[in-house]
């Protein structure tokens, strides 16, 4: 039998709907992956205009997605809840302050958008990071020790420069969990429940 991802299951058992669209290319979605690659598209390019421009790219795919969801009948459009792992992540602290009032909070699970090794890695982040603090939505930041594209210690400066520019959040660190986090349920369990708790949903009370 085929089970639902961790935090797709926590969700469902609570009584939520789960959605989970892929962005062009990725997954078993049509069209051209395009996110900010070397010419020969052969690794991601560090070049902050290029990588940058994918970041825009993908930000458009997650809003076609979101408006066709909150278009349905059994979407409460003041419910909803965005939530990715590794870009994903950070692409949800972003649409979060972009588009202004769609979602109610935001679930980052170890997000990134370039790894360590690349020069930019920082000024990229800190970009971002910049721009997501322009939201005032409530995020959910966990992060791993031992993640093998960026540490705790990598991101945190980022949390704190979102934060200190007004961004909503708090910052959950893992220090002997890796980049596949968000498929340890007993670790980010009460951190995640908690944080919805404090949005007012009371079906993740413990």
């Amino acid at each position: 039998v085929h089970l639902p991802h961790p935090i797709a299951q926590h969700f469902l058992e609570k009584g939520w709907m789960i959605v989970s669209p892929q962005r062009r290319g990725r997954g078993w979605s049509e069209g051209l992956y395009d996110e900010g690659f070397l010419k020969d598209r052969s690794r991601y390019s560090g070049e902050p205009q290029v990588t940058l421009a994918g970041f825009d790219r993908a930000l458009a795919d997650i809003d076609a997605a979101v408006r066709v969801l909150l278009a349905r009948a059994d979407v409460d459009a003041r419910q909803v809840i965005i939530g990715g792992h590794s870009r994903g992540g950070m692409l949800s602290l972003a649409y979060a302050a972009r588009y202004s009032g769609r979602v109610r909070g935001v679930l980052n699970f170890v997000g990134g958008w370039l790894s360590t090794w690349h020069e930019t890695f920082s000024a990229v982040h800190q970009t971002i990071a910049a721009d997501a603090a322009k939201s005032d939505t409530p995020t959910l930041w966990l992060y791993g020790g031992k993640d093998q594209l960026y540490g705790i210690s990598d991101i945190r400066p980022f949390f704190d420069a979102f934060e200190n520019a007004g961004g909503v959040g708090e910052f959950v660190s893992f220090p002997d969990a890796g980049h596949g986090l968000m498929g340890e349920t007993t670790r980010w369990r009460q951190p995640v429940d908690h944080f919805m708790q404090e949005l007012g949903f009371r079906e993740f009370a413990t």
